[in-house]
């Protein structure tokens, strides 16, 4: 069975309990407006790294001769607290959307009533957005290490693998990641109190993500045309995972030579 779909708008003439019936993983991406069209291709995403390289690269020339540049690190905590507060109103926004789908009502959080489609383009326009934090902290004279980069390079493939192409359980992996970057963000932006939290985090939501992708390349297997965004997420969420433990490693050590 193929997972393969497109932007599916929301009619208002289709009834209520025709548009609750189906759970939001099912829901599909076809036709969507021209913008959005855009901003869900794979040749938008491929330009998307190209400038992004391009300008990161561009930004460590100049910094490299010039020095830092003088607002990064004001505009650096800005955004970081920005998205913090972003990412938990996403993530509410994800648990209400999901809620609603499996008969819940009149809680504290249906007041959150955005569509399905919405929040899976919304989620990978974040990932675009993320850019901004390379930008920054090159911008502020600091390095940028291969786990860094490398995330924020390839995390708009993977919301193009799994929750635009290919939707189905897109929630459970996004739920925590928003959760995780909403405590992460505010960190950055000086709470330091959630620090002691974000490891726990950040595996749980690596973890989750590979389980949910193994499960669903066992239930949904038809040949690799169906699989290959799920087969392509478990790849890239065991790469983080890596990645994460050997940024945890030399946090450790960092730690240890002070105390010594």
């Amino acid at each position: 069975m193929t997972q393969t779909s497109t932007f599916q708008h929301d009619s208002q003439d289709v009834p209520h309990s025709e548009k609750s019936s189906a759970p939001p993983s099912s829901h599909s991406l076809s036709s969507p407006p021209p913008t959005m069209a855009f901003l869900t291709s794979l040749p938008t995403i491929l330009t998307s790294s190209i400038v992004f390289i391009s300008f990161a690269l561009s930004i460590h020339s100049h910094v490299k001769q010039n020095g830092p540049v003088p607002l990064a690190r004001r505009l650096m905590r800005l955004s970081n607290v920005f998205y913090s507060i972003f990412s938990l109103v996403f993530c509410i926004a994800i648990v209400s959307s999901l809620w609603r789908h499996v008969g819940g009502n009149n809680t504290t959080i249906s007041w959150f009533q955005v569509g399905d489609d919405t929040l899976r383009f919304a989620f990978h326009l974040s990932k675009l957005y993320e850019y901004l934090d390379i930008f920054f902290v090159l911008g502020s004279g600091s390095p940028v290490s291969i786990h860094f980069a490398f995330h924020h390079l390839t995390t708009p493939y993977l919301t193009y693998a799994r929750t635009i192409r290919s939707p189905a359980y897109w929630q459970p992996f996004v739920i925590l990641n928003t959760f995780h970057h909403s405590l992460m963000y505010a960190y950055f932006g000086g709470l330091s109190k959630f620090s002691r939290l974000l490891p726990y985090t950040g595996y749980l939501q690596l973890i989750v993500g590979i389980l949910v992708e193994v499960a669903s390349i066992f239930v949904h297997w038809d040949g690799p045309d169906a699989v290959w965004p799920n087969v392509f997420a478990a790849s890239l969420f065991s790469c983080y995972a890596v990645l994460f433990a050997g940024d945890l490693r030399e946090a450790g050590k960092a730690v240890g030579e002070k105390v010594e």
